[in-house]
């Protein structure tokens, strides 16, 4: 599950959430199994595991038009980089 709105922004797969208040900010990742106040952010200790999201994310806004002007994975993802 996917969803932008006004620059909020996030990717939901399984029990991991990954959620950013506007483009400019870090992403934030909460196990939603475990803590569904999403109270304890642990995308610094699964780094891969938001790499993964960010991912599927972007291919997503990609598709989808969110993202105006990046129409491929790797413009996104390069996007991304420079936030």
């Amino acid at each position: 599950m996917f969803f932008e709105h006004t620059g909020n922004r996030a990717v939901r797969k399984g029990d991991w959430k990954l959620v950013s208040a506007s483009p400019g900010n870090k992403w934030e990742l909460y196990n939603i199994k475990n803590g569904r106040s999403e109270l304890i952010d642990l995308s610094t200790q699964q780094r891969l595991r938001v790499q993964e999201l960010e991912k599927l994310y972007y291919a997503w806004a990609a598709r989808s038009g969110v993202l105006t002007g990046l129409k491929t994975l790797a413009q996104a993802m390069h996007f991304s980089a420079r936030l």
